[in-house]
């Protein structure tokens, strides 16, 4: 039985679930924790799902745009998509890498639309997720909740590497998020190294290969404006140096219509864990347009 399937006939025999079907092009039907949001003059989709990935499980959260007319500009603290928006009539997806093999349902708060409004939209997470909705300061919708030992994939990198497709939608300009919306297609994953035994080695590489482009009939987005920044959560200095050496000393990297970003991840196999890192976009006046997820391995502490 698949981990979401699991999940789903979990939930269904714990409570009264109606779940309803839609003519919507732009569902997420894929999933344990569905819910649809009638707010005020929005109307959208949430639901997200856990799936294997080698020894390590990939974490997804969907939201769906059922408004024909109107882009969704959507937080969903912890699952993502992060301060992204969602056009009329389109899904956002984003997976997320994770060692916690214990996936459990987490009451979870979604911001939406320009003035912040919010809402609860539980999502598939682990513990560490599960920890970080509890904080105030992150979670306005903040509920208690029970907590359940994590069950930890054991220390370093999968022999196959990771990899997994993105999509992504934010304007060139925030000023004009209708007018200047991109649309950017990509894969994100590390590879792996093999030495001559066979066995994993290092340096691991992380990359993020893209292309970008006006989305649909919105003539005046322009990737050649926006550039793309790394967000590392822990170990910031180690990992910045070593984007740096990769990256001719910038921090910062034009988006341009195409491109692959690439930089050596500086840790042991045998300590190597997943870790919090992403890529955000930024525009010309360092405003943040959109995030993504950044696959990361790092020490285990």
């Amino acid at each position: 039985m698949k981990i979401h399937e699991f999940w789903t006939l979990a939930l269904l025999a714990g409570s009264s679930v109606a779940i309803s079907s839609s003519s919507y092009a732009a569902d997420c039907p894929k999933g344990d924790t569905r819910q649809e949001h009638h707010v005020g003059n929005f109307n959208f989709v949430t639901n997200s799902w856990v799936e294997e990935s080698g020894k390590l499980l990939r974490y997804v959260s969907c939201v769906g745009n059922f408004d024909h007319d109107t882009d969704l500009l959507v937080t969903w603290h912890v699952a993502g998509p992060m301060g992204t928006y969602v056009p009329s009539d389109e899904v956002a997806i984003q997976p997320r890498m994770s060692n916690d093999l214990s996936p459990r349902p987490v009451t979870g708060c979604i911001k939406f639309g320009n003035v912040g409004d919010h809402t609860e939209a539980q999502f598939m997470g682990s513990a560490a997720d599960e920890k970080e909705n509890a904080n105030a300061n992150e979670n306005p919708c903040l509920t208690t909740h029970a907590s359940l030992s994590p069950q930890l994939a054991h220390p370093g990198v999968p022999l196959e590497g990771y990899k997994d497709g993105v999509r992504v939608f934010f304007p060139s300009n925030p000023d004009e998020p209708h007018d200047t919306m991109l649309e950017v297609d990509g894969v994100i994953g590390v590879t792996a190294t093999y030495r001559d035994d066979g066995a994993l080695g290092s340096p691991f590489k992380s990359y993020f290969s893209y292309t970008a482009q006006k989305y649909k009939d919105r003539l005046k987005g322009d990737p050649d404006s926006v550039r793309v920044r790394p967000v590392f959560v822990a170990d910031s200095d180690v990992y910045k140096e070593a984007f740096l050496k990769s990256n001719d000393n910038e921090t910062d990297v034009v988006l341009g219509s195409k491109g692959q970003i690439v930089f050596e991840l500086p840790v042991d196999n045998d300590t190597a864990v997943p870790i919090g890192a992403y890529y955000q976009f930024i525009s010309t006046d360092n405003r943040v347009l959109g995030t993504i997820p950044m696959p990361m391995f790092g020490s285990a502490r």
